[in-house]
């Protein structure tokens, strides 16, 4: 019988990827598609730190930190998520810029509106 894997450690990363690629060309990052993958990555963890203990220190002995699950995560690695995080910050700050630029003339042309518009044949009251 075949040693197979769970269905999150084979078809969920190819999923993922799948969504990863197609955001990616979806912002024309063609370059940064191509190199779109998940991998189950070793987080960060604090020597002596028990999972669910609510950050509390507990010493633990060295068979029970062999038993311990390692807390793995599907992620992107770090320095892919370096490369896309780089381009979507230029974008914000752009997008950010473009809308105060249109709030900005937005206010304007709501206080033209609210002006009395005289037309030239009017006479003054005096």
């Amino acid at each position: 019988m075949k040693n197979r894997l769970p269905f999150y450690e084979t078809k969920v990363p190819n999923r993922l990827a799948q969504v990863d690629k197609a955001v990616l060309e979806a912002y024309g990052w063609h370059d940064l598609a191509e190199s779109a993958h998940c991998e189950f990555l070793l987080d960060c963890e604090e020597e002596g730190e028990e999972l669910g203990t609510g950050g509390k220190s507990q010493s633990l002995t060295p068979k029970a930190q062999s038993r311990r699950r390692k807390p793995y995560r599907l992620r992107r690695p770090d320095d892919f998520r370096d490369e896309v995080l780089a381009p979507l910050l230029e974008l914000n700050e752009q997008r950010h810029k473009e809308e105060l630029l249109l709030a900005k003339q937005s206010a304007k042309a709501e206080k033209e509106d609210k002006k009395p518009k005289k037309t030239g044949n009017e006479k003054g009251l005096f």
